[in-house]
């Protein structure tokens, strides 16, 4: 009886000791401790990121594609950036960048969340820096949150820096384009530092544009995301804001919804268990998703829904594109370009209508 009884204690303890090893082994967990540490080497136990609890966003060493001048099989060196980008996605979508504007890093480049509190970068140059600028006091733990956010907490749990604060070229769903902020473009695909646009929101009006930072260009009033009001004034601050389900909007400083410049409306949706959307087909099957709104290379901003775990939307790709604003241009929509095309179809049809009955009319006389 003895045993039997030592046996059956063995065998609970042994599959708790199992559970733990499998967990320990996974390369995303909820918080992140004093004393972890990422590598961009691949001869160290460390890994290159941390993911969030879904596993659909990761934080770490996001390697660079090569130049133009240089295909995948001739880079003689791998390149990376500490960012934030849609793990599972196949495009590997980057939504963030630390420190843009720096020189791209070299292996071995590392991570360290010392043990005062600091994350610190060492780069392979032997060279130490503080990864993250304007935190207030030493961080307990970090968390890679399921929305794209990544967030460093002080004491009581408190939170001390976010990356939602410090937005580069895009914002995500659940993200406010503050005041005083602005998406500002890549200078390329493979050299992510400040690029030619900025897209930013005028406080005395709520006006939206976007405008070339260099002054070698003229974008002129035209290239207006939203027009102003004089009204919004005693809302200020005004904030550009994406939430979870799409919407666009600028919003006052009461939380007060101003003006709405985009809203996706076609897809019944429900919040799931993360920080994305999760749509439903009526089964079990489920499909996170996640707006973001991208000001790229070439001054267009995009409103696109993406899917982050790993599927694809349609058999174009993982990702839509629901809105796009273009330089020289004005807000479009995929309604308004099918709107488009039906308008020129009436349109053809009418003109070739009225030249048959002109034809019948002459064809009479003759």
């Amino acid at each position: 009886m003895k045993l039997h009884l030592l046996l059956i204690i063995f065998s609970i303890t042994l599959i708790l000791v199992l559970l733990v090893v499998v967990e320990s082994s996974n390369d995303f967990s909820s918080n992140i401790t004093r004393g972890s540490s990422l590598s961009t080497s691949s001869n160290t136990n460390n890994t290159s990121y941390w993911r969030s609890p879904s596993g659909n966003i990761a934080f770490g060493f996001y390697k660079l594609p090569c130049s133009n001048n240089y295909s995948s099989s001739n880079c003689t060196q791998d390149r990376y950036v500490v960012g934030i980008w849609f793990f599972n996605s196949p495009t590997k979508t980057l939504v963030w960048t630390a420190n843009r504007n720096d020189p791209p890093l070299y292996a071995p480049s590392s991570i360290l969340f010392t043990d005062e509190g600091n994350l610190i970068l060492q780069m392979a140059d032997n060279k130490d820096k503080p990864l993250l600028h304007d935190v207030p006091e030493p961080g307990l733990y970090a968390v890679m949150h399921d929305n794209g956010n990544f967030v460093l907490y002080g004491s009581n749990s408190r939170v001390i820096w976010e990356s939602f604060d410090y937005p580069t070229d895009t914002i995500l769903g659940g993200q406010k384009l503050q005041n005083g902020d602005g998406l500002i473009s890549s200078m390329t695909s493979f050299n992510l530092g400040y690029g030619f646009y900025k897209l930013s929101v005028r406080q005395a009006d709520g006006l939206v544009d976007i405008h070339n930072m260099y002054g070698s260009r003229r974008i002129g009033p035209f290239d207006v995301v939203s027009y102003g009001r004089r009204q919004y004034r005693r809302r200020s601050p005004i904030t550009l804001n994406l939430d979870i389900t799409g919407k666009l909007s600028l919003v006052g400083s009461d939380d007060v919804v101003l003006r709405t410049l985009y809203e996706d409306a076609n897809l019944y949706e429900k919040q799931g268990g993360h920080d994305g959307l999760e749509v439903t087909d009526g089964s079990t099957n489920s499909t996170v998703y996640m707006y973001r709104a991208t000001l790229d290379l070439y001054g267009r901003f995009s409103l696109c829904k993406e899917r982050i775990d790993g599927g694809n939307i349609s058999d174009n790709g993982n990702s839509i594109t629901l809105a796009v604003w273009w330089p020289y241009g004005e807000w479009e929509t995929r309604q308004n370009t099918g709107l488009l095309v039906v308008c020129i179809t009436i349109g053809i049809i009418v003109v070739g209508f009225a030249c048959f009955l002109i034809a019948i009319f002459f064809f009479n006389l003759v």
